[in-house]
């Protein structure tokens, strides 16, 4: 099992956490583009290009590194597992970003935070149906396409869920992306076939392919959990309840406020009534 390690927004609440993203923010484009205005006004006052190419090479460092703070703020859910508190901090965010494809990208995640909560399944679904992004690359369809698969796997809706599947699967085929992006990808998939397995009786394999997810240096904390609850599951269902608690523990430890937690209280006290 891997040690848990939080995010920096770990101890403070919604509104301290939208702050410092935007103080990260501001502080990226003091240093970095700030920095790259500066350098090349002396590469061109003084007519040296080494200055002005080390202006180019910062600008480019900035380009790449803009979209972090993004992803650091959504390490609450996806590291601390704070479905509650990711919800809280999209709602602000939604609220203060001004361009359209920024709304939709923190609605996309407001959808995500919602179906973690207990209880919130359709609630999210109906966030859902009222996204869409504007433009459509292989990540975007990726988390448009997963979140659809989610929600008919857990509410067992099959007939839908075949069908999202079958685009999930042609996905690389219609859409261009990295090599990380293909990783991730995958990634998710072996996942999605570790859970069909589980569904189809074919324990052995959705256990030996859990346990490949689990050994993998991708899996953020949410989905370790995930993995986990799974298995605490497979382990009830054959009566190895020790196992069950070892899993179930992991998941009360590191789940947050995931309805994965609330699971495993009910699958614990289910152990204790035996």
């Amino acid at each position: 099992m891997k040690n848990k390690k939080h995010s920096i927004y770990y101890k403070f609440d919604a509104d301290t956490c939208v702050k410092i993203h935007y103080l990260l923010i501001l502080l990226n484009s003091l240093v970095l583009g700030g920095g790259t205005v500066a350098l090349m006004w002396i590469g061109v006052l003084k007519d040296n290009n080494i200055i002005y190419i080390l202006s180019l090479i910062i600008f480019v460092v900035y380009l790449f590194t803009r979209y972090i703070p993004g992803r650091m703020l959504q390490s609450v859910l996806y590291l601390d597992c704070d479905a509650k508190k990711m919800k809280e901090i999209v709602w602000i965010m939604e609220n203060k970003v001004k361009y359209e494809h920024a709304k939709t990208a923190w609605k996309y995640m407001r959808v995500q935070a919602t179906f973690y909560m207990f209880g919130c399944e359709e609630e999210s679904f109906q966030l859902l149906e009222c996204c869409e992004y504007v433009k459509k690359t292989f990540v975007n369809q990726l988390t448009h396409l997963s979140l659809y698969l989610n929600y008919y796997s857990r509410t067992r809706d099959w007939d839908n869920y075949k069908e999202v599947r079958m685009e999930l699967e042609t996905l690389p085929q219609r859409y261009v992306t990295s090599k990380k992006g293909m990783d991730g990808y995958e990634l998710y998939m072996k996942g999605v076939v570790a859970k069909e397995k589980y569904v189809s009786g074919e324990i052995a394999e959705s256990r030996k392919l859990c346990q490949e997810l689990l050994n993998s240096n991708n899996l953020n904390m949410l989905n370790q959990v995930a993995v986990h609850s799974q298995l605490a599951k497979m382990d009830m269902e054959a009566q190895q309840y020790d196992s069950a608690k070892e899993h179930l523990d992991f998941v009360i430890e590191h789940g947050g406020t995931t309805y994965y937690v609330e699971e495993a209280k009910q699958m614990l006290n289910e152990i204790k009534d035996r």
